[in-house]
C-alpha cells in the first residue's frame, strides 16, 4: 500500500506533456537551425514538449488535425486547426513574429567584408516585394556610401528579381547575365540570400567572368551545402538562426503559460562572415599592396614586421605605407590587425580551442594582447564574443 501511494504521488507530480506541432521547409537549412533552437529552448528549462510535424503539406496538416497540438511553430492557415491555437513564426512584423532581425546589419557587414578588401564597386541582387530583401540592399548601400560615395572611381548597382520557386533559379539566368556583363570590374556583389548568390555564381559562369578574380560574391544564411557545391564556394553573412529559434521557443512558451505577445521583442544580429573562395581576393590595382596582403593574409600566424614585408612586396616601407593609404584607407599595421581579429572571430566561431591557442594562431605574442586588442576593436572580450554564439536562458 505504500508504494502504491508513492506511485499515484510520483504521477500526481508529473509534467503533463505538451504537444508542439512543427510545420517548416525541410529543405531549408534556416528553417532547421529555428527547429533545433526551440528543441534548445525547452530542452534548456526541462519543459516536457514532444515534436511532431514536417512539411507545410496537406499530409502534415492532416496528421496535425489528429494529433491536436497544443502549439505550432510556423504559420497556421486559417481554420486548419482549432481556434486560436497559440502560434509563432519567426520574424516580426508578421503578428506571430518573436524576434526582430537586422537586415540592415547583414548589409552592412557584406560591405564591410568587400571594402576592407579593396572594392570600389558594389552591386546587391534582391527580391522584389520582399522587404527582408530591400533591408539588407538599404544596409549593403548606405555602408558603401559612408565610406566610398565620394570617391572618383567607385559606383553602386542594384538588380530586383521576381521571386521564383526554391528549387527554380533559371527563369533569372538571362536577366542576371546580361546585368552582370554591363557592370565595373571587379565588383562586389551582395545576394540577398544563399540561393541568389547561386545563381549569381551560375550566371558568372555562363557569363565566363571569373569568380572572384572579376566578380566577388557574398551570400546571406551560410547554408553549408549550397555554398560549398556552388564552385567556387561562397562566403555567406552568418544569421544565428538556432537563436532565432530558441526565441521562437521562448515566444511560444510565453503563450502558452496565457500570457499577452510582448510589446518589445528581441532583437538579433548577424553573427559574422564565412569567408570561403567566391570572395577571398584583394580587388587592388596597385601590384605592391596587393603582394603583401596576400602575403599578410598567407601568413597571419607569423610576426609580421612592416618592414619585410615591403621588401618582398619590392617597395621601400615608407612607400608601402603611402600606397595602403591610397588604396585600403589604411596603414599596414591596421591591415594585419584586421586580419588577426578576422582570423580570431573565426576560430573562436568554429573551434572550441583556449583562448591562448587562438591567440598564437592568430598571430599575437600573447593571450593578453590578444584580449586587449579584440575588446578595443569590438567592444567586447573573446570569451563574451564566443558566448554570443551560445544559447542562453531568457527573461
Amino acid at each position: 500500500m505504500v508504494i502504491l501511494r508513492k506511485c499515484v504521488n510520483v504521477l500526481r507530480h508529473m509534467k503533463k506533456p505538451v504537444r508542439i506541432g512543427l510545420v517548416f521547409d525541410t529543405r531549408s537549412v534556416y528553417a532547421r537551425l529555428e527547429v533545433t533552437g526551440v528543441i534548445a529552448y525547452a530542452r534548456s528549462l526541462g519543459l516536457p514538449w514532444i515534436f511532431a510535424g514536417g512539411e507545410g503539406s496537406a499530409e502534415t496538416w492532416r496528421m496535425l488535425r489528429r494529433w491536436q497540438p497544443d502549439g505550432i511553430v510556423g504559420a497556421v492557415p486559417p481554420g486548419t486547426l482549432r481556434a486560436r491555437i497559440p502560434s509563432v513564426v519567426q520574424l516580426a512584423p508578421d503578428p506571430a513574429g518573436a524576434v526582430l532581425l537586422d537586415h540592415a546589419a547583414i548589409g552592412r557587414l557584406a560591405a564591410d567584408h568587400l571594402t576592407e578588401r579593396g572594392f570600389r564597386h558594389l552591386a546587391f541582387v534582391g527580391e522584389k516585394g520582399a522587404d527582408w530583401s530591400a533591408g539588407r540592399g538599404e544596409g549593403f548601400q548606405s555602408a558603401w556610401a559612408a565610406k566610398l560615395a565620394t570617391h572618383p572611381s567607385a559606383s553602386f548597382h542594384r538588380l530586383d528579381l521576381a521571386l521564383a520557386p526554391v528549387d527554380d533559379w533559371r527563369p533569372a539566368l538571362g536577366e542576371l547575365v546580361n546585368w552582370l556583363r554591363t557592370l565595373p570590374r571587379p565588383v562586389g556583389i551582395l545576394a540577398c540570400r544563399d540561393l541568389r548568390a547561386r545563381e549569381v555564381a551560375q550566371a558568372c559562369q555562363t557569363a565566363r567572368l571569373r569568380v572572384p578574380e572579376e566578380v566577388a560574391i557574398v551570400g546571406v544564411d551560410n547554408d553549408d551545402l549550397m555554398c560549398e557545391m556552388t564552385d567556387p564556394p561562397l562566403s555567406s553573412v552568418i544569421v544565428p538562426w538556432d537563436q532565432i529559434g530558441y526565441h521562437m521557443g521562448a515566444h511560444l512558451h510565453h503563450l502558452l503559460q496565457g500570457h499577452r505577445p510582448p510589446k518589445r521583442l528581441p532583437s538579433v544580429v548577424p553573427t559574422g562572415m564565412q569567408v570561403r573562395r567566391s570572395s577571398d581576393i584583394y580587388a587592388i590595382a596597385d601590384k605592391a599592396v596587393a603582394v603583401a596582403c596576400r602575403y599578410l593574409r598567407d601568413h597571419i600566424q607569423e610576426p609580421a614586421q612592416v618592414e619585410e614585408v615591403a621588401r618582398i612586396a619590392g617597395v621601400s616601407r615608407r612607400g608601402l605605407e603611402r600606397r595602403f593609404r591610397h588604396e585600403l584607407g589604411r596603414s599596414p599595421h591596421a591591415e594585419i590587425q584586421r586580419l588577426r581579429l578576422e582570423r580570431a572571430r573565426q576560430l573562436l566561431r568554429e573551434t572550441s580551442l583556449p583562448l591562448s591557442l587562438i591567440a598564437e594562431r592568430s598571430g599575437w605574442s600573447s593571450v593578453q594582447r590578444f584580449i586587449a586588442a579584440f575588446k578595443i576593436q569590438g567592444g567586447q572580450t573573446p570569451g563574451q564574443f564566443r558566448l554570443a554564439g551560445k544559447f542562453k536562458p531568457l527573461a
